[in-house]
């Protein structure tokens, strides 16, 4: 099994672990962060009808896909996604799931990424007294972005070392 091989690296699954309210509570910090930073911006490029009306619809498709997903976990028995997909499909399944799931986390990551090089550049611009259309700001930004909080994050060979920074979530 895929999340099993995982635990057996100790990627997931420590031991003294974290509790099922801790992932939850990151998750939904993580997700509400990036949601609310992003909502005004999408509002008013959709508009008020549109807008409103994407999000009850994404809403109601969130919901159903979580609905899917406990269903799927209470009747197989599992506990992790490609276990889900395994128990389904066979290793295709697993192999699949997990494929899904690193392009879904890339693309969080990469949205995460440019609202927090968007925030980070105005900052910047207003601390400087630099115009926001300043030819090197924006590429001096995002490098420092990239060398002080993603690289030293890609070099952990474990998340459970960032486990005393989940309360600043």
């Amino acid at each position: 099994m895929v999340g099993t091989d995982l635990e057996k690296k100790g990627l997931v699954g420590d031991e003294e672990g974290s509790s099922l309210w801790v992932g939850i509570v990151n998750i939904s910090a993580s997700a509400l962060g990036v949601g609310i930073l992003s909502m005004p911006i999408c509002l008013y490029y959709a508009g008020s009808i549109l807008g409103s009306l994407i999000i009850i619809l994404m809403g109601l498709f969130a919901d159903l896909s979580l609905y899917m997903i406990v269903r799927c976990a209470q009747l197989t028995q599992e506990k992790t996604f490609p276990a889900i997909g395994e128990h389904c499909c066979g290793k295709a399944g697993a192999t699949m799931v997990s494929l899904v799931l690193l392009v879904l986390l890339y693309g969080c990551s990469i949205g995460s990424m440019v609202v927090v090089t968007q925030l980070s550049t105005a900052t910047v611009a207003s601390l400087l007294h630099l115009d926001l259309d300043h030819p090197y700001l924006h590429p001096l930004v995002v490098s420092g972005v990239v060398v002080v909080l993603t690289f030293p994050l890609i070099l952990l060979p474990n998340l459970s070392v960032l486990a005393p920074t989940r309360s600043a979530a």
